[in-house]
């Protein structure tokens, strides 16, 4: 099977049944049906297709038609600077570039297989241009089973992905969604309100979003809601004070989080019944075998950080570019395992703790100290909403850390809380206000913006 197949067989089985809803516009699967034949027959012969990705029911359509007529799609993000854009065309040379209307391209479609590229996404890249992965029908597919081993058959019911669909989360789990029969419910743009009006008046069944979405959504949230919803949380670690805010707002929510990257898909998860320790990232996925590796390429023993490494189905076929900076690679030795340079560590029970990513360690008064570790200590301090510790050249320390703190704590709460669950050398020593720390499409702390925003900032004393 390709992805598009489950869609067209409930198309034919269920031809009435809602498929995407955005606002008042809802698209049945009859209708998607119809538009992804016509979207397939306009491709033509075009092997790679351009489309910028607007958050609209037709820009779904117009992704599976292209899919289904056998060429790769490429998901330009319309929020791209005109730079930016110009730079992943020219070095990506699609046959055809969409952005609304429908072309009439020559020739005729080649049917996909199971093994066929279909996907480009895009990460961001070191050095500007955004690094493009391509993935398989056959990966897709697997990931498919794999979440419907771990959530169950929530994408089977009213779906809302609130998220920007040029951001693979999004566009994922709409698809998946959609090849489960289910209606997958857009936003032209995120809004907390209308995202907790739909959730109280019962037309929703699952949400799946960032941590930042659902900080949000529980803010604007204004009284409990009791009815039973799946909440699926990715692309950050939620931190305990949020953990702690959703149920006072979803009391019957079942809390689903899970860590995986673009290029590896699903790697760890943690459900309702597993009794994962807080700051961790939970269990292996489903499908997944997951191991942690010393720099020499020996496993390391429980509580030893080193690169996590996967091997699933699910994996991507990483970078279309050989001279991409990323922190995708395989191991040469055994091609079927991969990681993205994500640092962490494995408890006797073999649940994964992120510790950072490769480059991202910084050196402090000798003493190797990654950020992440830091930045989840500090979210556990009561009244802290976020975190971000970054490092400042220093010629004594060589790097001089520096923590800004989302919430109104004082320093000397911020450094007990530090001090009780960390050595000393690991106290940051300049300490920083931010009303709001800005984050990326995926949640995660734009660390850049913030160390721009340093001079301007609060210093706690």
């Amino acid at each position: 099977m390709i992805v598009s197949d489950g869609i067209m067989a409930t198309a034919a089985h269920a031809p009435d049944r809602p498929a995407i809803r955005r606002g008042d516009e809802t698209l049945t699967y009859a209708q998607l049906a119809a538009e992804i034949t016509r979207w397939q027959a306009a491709v033509g012969a075009a092997r790679r297709v351009a489309i910028t990705m607007h958050n609209a029911p037709g820009t779904v359509a117009t992704f599976l038609g292209v899919v289904r007529a056998g060429a790769v799609a490429m998901a330009l993000d319309p929020g791209w600077p005109a730079d930016m854009r110009k730079r992943v065309l020219d070095r990506h040379t699609p046959n055809l570039v969409i952005d609304g209307d429908r072309p009439s391209a020559p020739g005729a479609n080649t049917p996909p297989t199971p093994d066929s590229p279909f996907f480009i996404g895009f990460t961001s890249g070191t050095t500007g241009v955004p690094n493009g992965f391509i993935r398989t029908h056959a990966s897709w597919r697997a990931t498919f089973d794999a979440a419907r081993a771990e959530f169950g058959p929530t994408a089977s019911g009213r779906v809302l992905a609130p998220g920007p669909v040029s951001h693979s989360l999004t566009l994922y789990t709409a698809i998946e969604t959609l090849e489960a029969g289910g209606t997958a419910i857009l936003q032209a743009h995120f809004d907390a309100a209308i995202c907790a009006a739909l959730i109280a008046d019962g037309e929703v069944d699952c949400i799946v979003g960032v941590p930042s979405m659902f900080d949000l959504l529980v803010s604007a949230t204004p009284a409990p809601v009791s009815r039973p919803i799946a909440i699926i949380s990715a692309g950050a670690k939620l931190t305990p004070g949020l953990r702690g805010r959703l149920p006072t707002r979803y009391p019957a929510a079942r809390l689903f989080e899970y860590y995986g990257a673009s290029e590896l898909s699903f790697v760890s998860v943690a459900t309702p019944s597993d009794g994962a320790p807080p700051e961790s990232v939970g269990r292996a996925f489903h499908g997944v075998d997951l191991i942690v590796r010393r720099d020499d390429g020996s496993v390391a023993a429980a509580g030893e950080i080193g690169t996590v490494w996967v091997r699933s189905a699910m994996l991507s076929n990483g970078y279309i570019d050989t001279d991409a900076v990323g922190g995708f690679r395989t191991d040469p030795s055994d091609p079927a395992w991969a990681t993205v340079g994500d640092r962490g560590h494995l408890d006797a029970r073999g649940f994964l703790f992120l510790a950072g990513r490769e480059g991202d360690m910084l050196i402090s008064g000798g003493h190797n100290i990654y950020p992440a570790e830091i930045e989840h200590v500090l979210a556990s301090v009561p009244g802290v909403t976020g975190a971000a510790v970054l490092g400042i050249a220093d010629p004594r320390w060589g790097h001089r850390l520096c923590a800004v703190v989302e919430g109104d704590v004082g320093r000397a709460v911020l450094e007990a809380g530090c001090l009780a669950a960390l050595p000393r050398t690991k106290l940051p020593r300049e300490w920083r206000r931010i009303a709001s720390l800005p984050r990326t499409a995926s949640g995660k702390v734009a660390r850049a913006q913030v160390m721009d925003m340093l001079p301007t900032l609060e210093t706690l004393t």
